[in-house]
């Protein structure tokens, strides 16, 4: 894992980075903020290709989703490079990078609130250095493409994707060469028997699993008798592991879905996602197929009707290499995952620690300096001076003359003095002491159109369930946050935050 961190510390990235947003105006904010980060989180001769997926309501789902984001940013490059990036991968010369990062994220509000709806921009307790020489904190689709850059170098002539929500290390070597036209990242292991199946929750998640050819399959949410029973055209089974949902796919296969699903491209209209639309048809018997899509609702004939046609994709694709398989990361490998509040703390919280996971997370953050053994500081000025004690916490973009913390969470604050154990607090500016609850999740927004206002939650509580919900004697519901949000300008507001925190340090 040591080593793995340090090759992504060498930015060893994709030749083209497309992000694939839920507005116009994220689009914008992440074309302008990885171009001005290129040489500190891709190679500076990386291609930032950021679109917006303008679908009907609903979205595209991952798998149309990717096919119509490519196509966008198929045309940008060609238009800002003069770079036709589907010909660069047929070549075999580039490397694509795809992050997906739509979605409300309902269970980590109200912290997206405070980025606009750009779920992606939330920060993390680390610093990135742009092109110009200035300082910003890092953002969670930073992170994500940095550490997913690793896997670049052997994926020359492919498009990988990725979900932005989440870092992992993978415990293996990240070098290999690709023996399937679609390979999807797990963590693979042998078969485990029925006993095990049920003690580690396999029937939780989407599946891979692969026989002695080589060959692979998947299944999604199933039993152990039930997998049994679908993968057994595999003959026996080699491998089996939860899948990370990552998946590259090789330039002939994107051609061949995007031939085939041109229609609904252009209508813009119905959802398709990766694992059921694509790669389950593409792997598993058509009467096995019938039979699971039959519990998502999806009848036998048009079930059928798809299954047809994805398995016309896989005849045309070229026969040196195989369709379908896994590239494992390993079963020892770090997980931080930052799509629930719960998540966010925890996981950031990690770098307050010694172990050695801290460690690692300490070394891929670029934070060991900012570490004192106890706490985590980084880019923060908190008067030693006044009685302040921080305990097992981190602190990121703090300023305050005194602060009493024990095991908090506090990302860019400014306030004459924080109090606090246990909690959350994230882009408050406050002229007043800020006195925290056990638990607490205080949160500061400005809303366009409107003005900067305080939200406040609890550790314990979820956003997903709070959604509609005015609460905690919040002005507005999360919900309303996200409409209010949706003509937001992240790039604008963000230097209005900056403005905000040094009117505010300036009088403390």
């Amino acid at each position: 894992m040591t080593e793995n961190i340090e090759l992504m510390n060498r930015l060893e990235g994709f030749d083209v980075v497309i992000v694939c947003t839920s507005t116009a105006q994220q689009a914008n904010f992440w074309q302008q903020r990885l171009t001005a980060t290129l040489g500190s989180i891709s190679p500076r001769s990386c291609k930032i290709c950021a679109v917006d997926e303008d679908w009907a309501p609903g979205g595209a789902g991952n798998g149309l989703g990717t096919l119509y984001a490519f196509d966008k940013a198929r045309k940008q490059a060609l238009k800002l490079y003069k770079v036709d990036i589907y010909k660069g991968m047929q070549s075999g010369k580039l490397s694509v990078g795809m992050y997906h990062t739509a979605g409300k994220g309902t269970r980590l509000a109200p912290i997206p609130g405070a980025e606009n709806n750009n779920k992606p921009g939330v920060k993390l307790p680390s610093g990135v250095r742009t092109t110009s020489g200035e300082t910003l904190p890092l953002t969670i689709l930073e992170g994500v493409i940095k550490q997913t850059g690793v896997y670049a170098s052997s994926r020359k002539g492919r498009l990988s994707v990725f979900w932005g929500d989440q870092v992992f290390i993978p415990s293996v070597g990240t070098r290999y060469r690709s023996q399937y036209h679609a390979d999807i990242l797990a963590q693979m292991g042998p078969m485990p028997s029925k006993a095990e199946w049920e003690k580690g929750g396999y029937s939780n998640y989407g599946l891979i699993a692969t026989g002695a050819s080589g060959e692979g399959a998947q299944v999604e949410k199933v039993t152990f008798d039930q997998a049994t029973s679908l993968l057994k055209g595999l003959g026996t089974i080699k491998e089996c592991g939860p899948s990370l949902g990552s998946f590259s796919v090789s330039a002939p296969l994107l051609g061949s879905l995007m031939n085939e699903f041109d229609s609904e491209l252009s209508a813009k209209s119905v959802a398709l996602d990766s694992d059921p639309h694509f790669w389950m048809p593409m792997t598993l018997p058509l009467k096995d197929y019938v039979k699971i899509m039959g519990t998502k609702k999806m009848d036998a004939a048009a079930a059928t009707a798809h299954y047809e046609r994805v398995q016309k994709v896989k005849r045309s694709l070229p026969s040196n290499l195989m369709c379908f398989g896994a590239v494992g990361v390993g079963k020892e490998g770090y997980w931080w995952d930052y799509g629930q509040v719960k998540f966010y703390l925890d996981n950031n919280m990690i770098m307050a620690q010694q172990s050695e996971e801290a460690d690692a997370m300490r070394q891929f953050f670029g934070s060991e300096a900012a570490f004192n053994g106890d706490s985590t500081l980084v880019s923060s000025d908190v008067g030693k001076g006044y009685g302040s004690k921080v305990t097992g916490s981190v602190l990121t973009g703090v300023h305050t003359k005194k602060a009493t913390l024990r095991n908090s969470l506090l990302m860019n604050v400014t306030a004459p003095s924080i109090t606090g154990t246990n909690c959350v607090v994230y882009n408050v500016v406050s002229s007043t002491p800020l006195v925290l609850k056990d638990g607490e999740v205080m949160v500061g927004m400005k809303i366009p159109g409107g003005d900067y206002i305080i939200m406040k939650s609890h550790l314990d509580r979820d956003g997903k369930t709070d959604w509609k919900e005015r609460h905690s004697g919040n002005p507005l519901s999360y919900e309303e946050i996200y409409e209010a949000n949706g003509v937001a300008d992240p790039a604008g507001i963000e230097q209005l935050y900056k403005q905000m925190h040094k009117a505010q340090a300036s009088k403390q």
